[in-house]
């Protein structure tokens, strides 16, 4: 972990290189997005938790960022489940 955040775009480190880092900014809106769904269903010790967790992976200084949020991918499902149960998601 590393402070400030978001050192995975740093491109002077060589681990990150010059690939396209999208995949980590969508890991990074889906995560922000079930976090705050979370809060907007008022579930606050689960939007606690998973507000820590979502923090600490943004401090996470690797390529592979998804490995590290996969304990948080509960917790998304959960505040994004009105998303996931519309007709339209279950019909793509």
């Amino acid at each position: 972990m590393s402070f400030p955040p978001f050192q995975v775009f740093n491109a002077a480190k060589v681990w990150v290189g010059e690939f396209w880092l999208e995949d980590i900014i969508y890991i990074y809106l889906f995560g922000l997005l079930g976090v705050f769904g979370l809060y907007a269903k008022k579930l606050y010790p689960l939007f606690f938790f998973a507000l820590i967790y979502f923090l600490a992976t943004i401090s996470v200084e690797h390529r592979d960022v998804a490995r590290y949020s996969i304990p948080l991918f509960p917790f998304l499902l959960i505040g994004l489940s009105e998303f996931f149960s519309r007709k339209l998601f279950r019909w793509a």
